[in-house]
């Protein structure tokens, strides 16, 4: 699934209660974009049968605390059509990767909120778009937790699903677009990248590690973001796990590296 597609669904808000903070202060926040965000939005969301055979819509505010070590507790939707919405608002929260506030540099446990909007009538026409209504793997079960796994913890990593004879290195070296502004500007460089792989297929909650500039760090997002996957496995299911990418520019260009996360490279520990 293309993660240029673009849709209505739109962080309406994101940001930490700003009352009694000071400049050693940081809120909580998503780890990616709010595009990233709203592209993980896309790609899991699944509409709630009420919702469905009413054609509703709504506005949902989760407000939640995101702890020192960025799990997501104390959950909780309001607004009309919490009671068929709610709940569907809070696992998309709670799956959600999220970077921990901070106070005078160190991590600590902070209220915030987002507001998700619901619109059946696009629903689904992402539905069509995206080639699945419910998020979950074509030939597994999908282990149902939030848990994001290191590959050591899993029983088979992640793979990227590719055409019959082509490797990862081939298509990488096909697909991936040294920017013209890079380019006129002789920048060079490494993008390295760590994010999930979702058990439905798709990668998300994009972790930066280095960036270049000039549209690189961009362009590998694009990549990662078009390509599709095999999920990890742990005891017969699909689960979410982490992966591992880097993508060489100027005079870099065509050097890769890509492993599930934690095997291989220090990064990863």
């Amino acid at each position: 699934m293309s993660r240029r597609i673009i849709w209505f669904m739109t962080i309406l808000a994101a940001a930490l209660s700003t009352t009694g903070l000071s400049a050693q202060d940081e809120p909580a926040v998503y780890i990616g974009s709010q595009g990233q965000f709203r592209d993980y939005l896309n790609a899991e969301m699944y509409y709630p049968v009420i919702g469905r055979s009413e054609k509703m819509k709504a506005n949902i505010r989760v407000d939640f605390s995101v702890t020192a070590s960025g799990e997501v507790v104390e959950a909780k939707a309001s607004g009309d059509g919490s009671e068929i919405f709610g709940d569907e608002a809070v696992r998309l929260v709670r799956r959600a990767v999220w970077k921990p506030g901070t106070t005078w540099g160190k991590a600590v446990s902070k209220r915030t909120y987002v507001t998700i909007p619901f619109s059946y009538k696009k629903y689904l026409r992402l539905v069509k778009r995206r080639g699945y209504d419910y998020p979950t793997t074509d030939s597994l079960q999908a282990d149902t937790c939030i848990r994001v796994f290191e590959t050591r913890r899993t029983d088979t990593p992640a793979t990227p699903l590719l055409k019959e004879g082509e490797n990862l290195g081939q298509y990488l070296s096909k697909n991936l677009h040294y920017p013209d502004a890079a380019r006129k500007r002789s920048i060079s460089g490494r993008v390295k990248v760590r994010f999930v792989i979702e058990p439905a297929g798709y990668a998300a909650h994009f972790k930066i590690e280095e960036g270049v500039s000039g549209g690189c760090t961009e362009e590998a997002l694009r990549l990662i973001g078009e390509m599709r996957w095999k999920p990890a496995t742990k005891n017969g299911k699909a689960v979410r796990s982490w992966y591992f990418m880097s993508f060489g520019f100027g005079s870099n260009g065509s050097d890769f590296q890509y492993f599930p996360a934690n095997q291989g490279g220090g990064s990863m520990n």
